[in-house]
């Protein structure tokens, strides 16, 4: 979350921020304290997580993207907010809506798959796979258990169709970890709000003798 001083823009100069109330003692603790860095004289600059990054590249591959594809997967992921496990990955990922195998150039990942039409939305003028798609896409690519059922929980929080959810899992048998994607559907709840939460159901689910709890 950028700073209210910088707005969207995470670099400001000094002579900015005396303007909008800061002083150069306060610049001075910021410094210190590692909430600002000072890459050039009079220059500042608010650290970046690699989320944000990652956005950010996912938004800049987009704009230069080929109009018959669509963000999808870790890179729709971050641009809806749906929590995940694993850190963002090095690549973009898009998916055009045809059959075949995927391929790889430089740091995009374009996969082949069919979209149906309200599979795909737009985000800050992006296209990308629906929630409710992402949700299943990612669901099937994760690891464990755990992480497909984070992935899931978090999409249904954020407004995921459980219709549309259902009706992407019946159509895709032969999908690769779709049975991963199953599991973890037959297991969410919406009203999971963190992740914490998630993993710790996640965790009684391996117990039968342990009764699940009431989320609010």
């Amino acid at each position: 979350m950028a700073d209210p001083l910088f707005g969207l823009n995470p670099f400001v100069l000094r002579r900015h921020a005396i303007a909008l109330g800061s002083s150069d003692a306060d610049l001075a603790v910021a410094l210190r304290e590692g909430t600002m860095s000072r890459p050039g004289r009079g220059i500042y600059v608010l650290p970046r997580s690699r989320l944000e990054e990652y956005r950010d590249q996912v938004l800049g591959a987009a704009s230069r993207s080929m109009t018959d594809r669509v963000a999808s997967h870790e890179s729709a992921a971050v641009l809806h907010g749906i929590d995940m496990l694993e850190p963002p990955p090095v690549a973009v990922h898009f998916t055009a809506s045809r059959r075949g195998s995927g391929r790889r150039r430089h740091s995009v990942i374009t996969h082949g798959a069919p979209l149906l039409s309200y599979e795909v939305t737009s985000l800050d003028g992006i296209p990308v796979t629906s929630l409710a798609r992402t949700a299943v896409d990612l669901a099937r690519t994760r690891e464990s258990f755990e992480s497909a059922l984070v992935v899931m929980d978090s999409a249904l929080h954020r407004g995921a169709s459980r219709h549309e959810i259902e009706g992407i899992l019946a159509r895709g048998c032969g999908w690769r970890g779709i049975a991963l994607a199953r599991n973890a559907y037959g297991s969410s709840d919406h009203r999971a709000e963190s992740v914490a939460e998630t993993l710790s159901r996640a965790g009684m689910l391996t117990f039968p003798d342990i009764p699940m709890p009431q989320l609010q």
